[in-house]
């Protein structure tokens, strides 16, 4: 009878500790501000930066453009005609801010890429971590 006992409460710890782990949010999410492209194409350099296309649909060798952007230069960071980039796992692309430039017919302005997280704390989480250390 001892044994079952105890068997019984040893279950019903279990399960509910993996029932307070179903529950758990995710500590991270999806950044929203995240564009779903993942790699550009460079067409041509710049002293500071590059203009480049968003790739609509990429494969190793193969860019089909889409969106016109400037990629600022990180330091250091060199660009040549014709150069595929492609984003970190852990990175993806935003726009901030804009890029002005002149052709011979006209004045352009273009999104300025920038590099950010692809995932961000998650505010669920963050709200149930709150609710769960004060017990």
């Amino acid at each position: 009878m001892k044994k079952i006992v105890l068997l019984l409460s040893f279950a019903i710890l279990c399960g509910c500790a993996t029932f307070s782990k179903l529950t758990m949010p995710s500590q991270t999410i999806d950044n929203p501000k995240c564009n779903e492209n993942q790699r550009i194409q460079i067409f041509q350099a710049l002293d500071h930066g590059a203009l480049a296309w968003e790739c609509e649909y990429a494969s190793y060798t193969d860019c089909k453009p889409g969106l016109v952007v400037y990629v600022p230069a990180q330091k250091g960071e060199e660009f040549y005609d014709d150069m595929m980039i492609n984003v970190p796992e852990d990175k993806c692309i935003s726009f901030k801010g804009t890029y002005k430039y002149t052709t011979k017919d006209r004045d352009k302005t273009v999104p300025k890429v920038v590099f950010i997280d692809s995932q961000i704390p998650n505010p669920e989480y963050i709200e149930w971590k709150k609710q769960h250390q004060d017990k």
